[in-house]
């Protein structure tokens, strides 16, 4: 890192590295046009997170691979609102990781919500929670495509969000679905957002479970009641994100 050393007039200045190449911006062009191919792809409503409060106690985030902060899109669609990471997909610089693993996300993942109008911001809750899930997976370097190919869908949770008080499970945590087909009725089939030679970036949506949901998912160590969850789920609202609904299990 460039840093100097004053004495009186004098400055001393470290030489400076020399700036990597820039990254092509090609694959953000590509899940841009996707996402804007979805609805109305809103560019002034959204801008850089470079944190996400969680309770009483900032989470700072992880360097994402091709950025140092977190970026979100949102995506106005007919009476709901789709807010996207937008770089999770991105190769790995490494002047921002120094040893990446030998995988890439390939994935952008989403939360869908109610909007009531279209100038309307998302939930205060919507972004925070998915700049979360999308930390822990950077600092984890959970490889998440490989372990939905195993699984097709699973679970997740994430710490307390300020406004999903009542949302908090037995555990302290936020429960999500992942699994939930953003089109179509084929669980384990996600829609694509942009195509890199053989491979293709996935759009995973994230479904806010009820507490009762979510408690009642863990109570296996298989992926059997997740699955049923989403089978369900497939029947009404998909993957919807709603708050104002009680749950399908437990009562």
């Amino acid at each position: 890192m460039p840093g100097r050393c004053a004495h009186h007039d004098i400055v001393l200045v470290q030489p400076r590295e020399p700036m990597p190449p820039p990254m092509d911006n090609g694959l953000a062009l590509a899940r841009a046009a996707a996402l804007a191919k979805l609805g109305y792809l809103d560019e002034r409503a959204m801008h850089r997170q470079a944190a996400v409060r969680t309770g009483a106690v900032p989470l700072e985030l992880a360097p994402w691979p091709s950025t140092p902060i977190g970026r979100v899109k949102l995506v106005r669609r007919q009476g709901t609102s789709l807010v996207v990471t937008d770089g999770l997909s991105d190769p790995w610089d490494p002047s921002l990781h120094a040893s990446p693993p030998p995988f890439r996300f390939a994935c952008e993942l989403a939360i869908e919500v109610p909007s009531i109008d279209d100038a309307s911001p998302p939930a205060s809750w919507v972004a925070p929670l998915l700049l979360w899930v999308s930390n822990w997976l950077v600092e984890q370097r959970f490889d998440l495509r490989a372990r939905m190919r195993a699984h097709t869908c699973l679970t997740l949770g994430a710490l307390p969000i300020p406004g999903l008080e009542s949302w908090k499970a037995p555990n302290g945590l936020h429960g999500l679905l992942l699994g939930l087909p953003f089109a179509g009725d084929q669980i384990g089939a996600h829609a694509v957002l942009a195509r890199e030679g053989n491979d293709t970036v996935w759009l995973v949506p994230m479904k806010l479970l009820h507490p009762n949901e979510y408690a009642w998912a863990l109570e296996v160590r298989d992926s059997s009641r997740a699955t049923w969850l989403v089978q369900s789920f497939m029947q009404y609202d998909r993957h919807l994100s709603r708050t104002d609904r009680g749950p399908i299990v437990g009562g």
